[in-house]
């Protein structure tokens, strides 16, 4: 035997590597209560649910926000700095009562939408999610006083690979009894780029921490951690509704620019968290951000 058919006898034996993957196909599903079941189950990556809002709409909350007052997260978790209207529960981790003291303010821009564009995403997506699945939908609440869920992001860099699951980080709190949880977003305005990249890999909570979170920013999770996983590219479409599992590992890739422009893309987007919540009454969704 020569040299180099014995070369290449041996990389004959050489075994391949298996990747398996929760999810059943790459394709996003339609909205339905199927599909928003196996997306709460970990067996599809998406669910879209095309132009939930009109080009014409989109415009209209476009004008509206241009005037809005954008804060950011607590910029010592994340960095870059991400832009919000409204508030999140994240940035409220052991001040339950201050959170909810704060929901009524933090209404202000959603409030504008109705009265100045005729538009009320957050009652939209609850009227879909309602009618697609048959189950009650609501705000998340502690006794009487209610959760914000309608936040608004302005983002003109990244978003690093993170997870979201109450269970994990939100002992105390009504959502931390969920037992599954996913996420909707919509896009307001087209944008060049900005894909969010979703990972067949869901946060193990403490287990994960330990072994490839990152000090800096500290809500980030290092991509060694998912080296060798599958994952679902989700183009955004402008008005288009789109939901996925928030508890699998997920990033926000940039906005495509080049040496002549544009000089500044900023990517707006709606969203909350959805929390399916089991109990003696049965099943329900419940909304927060």
């Amino acid at each position: 035997m020569s040299p180099n058919s014995s070369y290449l006898d041996r990389g004959a034996l050489h075994r391949k590597i298996e990747v398996r993957s929760n999810w059943t196909t790459f394709d996003e599903q339609p909205l339905s209560g199927e599909s928003i079941a196996e997306l709460f189950s970990n067996a599809i990556p998406a669910i879209r649910h095309p132009k939930l809002l009109s080009t014409e709409e989109c415009a209209r909350l476009v004008h509206v926000i241009k005037t809005a007052q954008v804060g950011t997260y607590n910029q010592k978790v994340i960095f870059p700095p991400v832009g919000t209207v409204g508030i999140s529960q994240f940035d409220y981790p052991s001040k339950k009562h201050d959170y909810l003291s704060d929901r009524t303010p933090a209404l202000a821009l959603q409030d504008r939408f109705i009265n100045e564009a005729q538009v009320d995403v957050v009652g939209r997506v609850i009227n879909v999610l309602n009618k697609s699945t048959g189950l009650p939908v609501r705000m998340a609440q502690e006794g009487e006083r209610k959760y914000f869920a309608g936040l608004l992001r302005v983002v003109d860099s990244t978003v690093q690979i993170h997870a979201d699951f109450a269970p994990h980080d939100c002992q105390g709190w009504e959502i931390g009894h969920i037992s599954a949880q996913i996420t909707w977003n919509i896009l307001l305005a087209a944008v060049p780029g900005g894909e969010t990249i979703i990972y067949d890999r869901q946060w193990q909570g403490a287990a994960d921490d330990v072994v490839f979170r990152k000090p800096l920013p500290s809500y980030a999770y290092s991509p060694t951690g998912l080296q060798g996983n599958l994952f679902k590219v989700m183009q955004p479409i402008e008005g288009d509704v789109t939901f996925f599992n928030s508890r699998n590992f997920h990033e926000v890739k940039p906005c495509d620019r080049t040496v002549d422009g544009p000089k500044e893309v900023k990517r707006l987007t709606m969203s909350s968290f959805i929390g399916l919540l089991e109990g003696k009454a049965g099943k329900e969704l419940i909304l927060w951000s």
